[in-house]
């Protein structure tokens, strides 16, 4: 069966993906999760040079956040790696810029990133919070959260520069990409906001984007979301997810 490789978002660990990994092995998948706590973030090459390590065979790629901005980067690279890709609250554009108008404000982003600088943890913690706003199961999926990004932050991961590829602007991957892509983004995400989804149909027509109930970790609200995606995109089953 196909392989499918899934890659964690920024400060939080692959663990979170456990629930969809038992259920896509049952379906018969071969699943590989991937931390980013365990890459090289100090420009995109290495994180690309990093996954493509990681990716021995052709691949069903899902990335949450900045993991799909990094899978989005690896497809239009790596055709030959890559069968199709998932996207779960990825945005080329975090930060708000010059034809971009969604997302954040760049005094917030950078706000946040002083903030990590001096408080590390506390600051990693809060954005767990944020994160789990908007959830259909807040408290259930905070602790979670939480958890997942305490878990990380005990060790030596540089976050702050992983946090700066973020910052930088990845529509020209999205562009490029030339595999199936199907992008999901959570109706009451507090970080990419869902109008994002006009933004994303209006730079790469081809893609198909769906917006679900559910805050920036949806595939937690969603549980059945990976298995649905990865029925549609290996062929068994067509339409969007719901």
């Amino acid at each position: 069966m196909s392989l499918i490789v899934l890659v964690s978002g920024w400060g939080m660990s692959a663990d979170l993906f456990s629930d969809a990994v038992v259920e896509l092995e049952s379906q018969g998948y071969r699943v590989c999760r991937l931390s980013l706590a365990q890459a090289p973030g100090a420009n995109w090459d290495s994180l690309l040079t990093w996954l493509d390590s990681m990716v021995t065979e052709p691949a069903l790629l899902v990335g949450w956040s900045l993991g799909g901005v990094l899978c989005a980067r690896f497809a239009a690279r790596y055709r030959d790696k890559v069968k199709a890709l998932v996207t779960l609250a990825s945005t080329p554009c975090f930060v708000r810029r010059p034809g971009w108008d969604t997302g954040q404000q760049p005094a917030a982003f950078r706000a946040f990133a002083a903030g990590l600088s001096r408080k590390g943890k506390a600051a990693a913690l809060r954005f767990a919070a944020v994160c789990a706003s908007g959830s259909l199961h807040p408290e259930h999926n905070r602790t979670r959260l939480e958890n997942a990004v305490e878990d990380l932050h005990t060790g030596a991961t540089d976050w702050q520069t992983l946090l700066a590829r973020l910052a930088e602007d990845s529509r020209a991957s999205w562009t490029q990409l030339e595999c199936p892509a199907l992008h999901f983004l959570g109706a009451s995400d507090a970080l990419v906001p869902s109008d994002t989804a006009r933004a994303l149909t209006r730079l790469a027509p081809a893609h198909r984007v769906c917006v679900l109930a559910g805050c920036h970790a949806l595939f937690l609200d969603q549980p059945q979301l990976l298995t649905e995606a990865a029925a549609e995109l290996c062929g068994h089953q067509k339409g969007c997810a719901h």
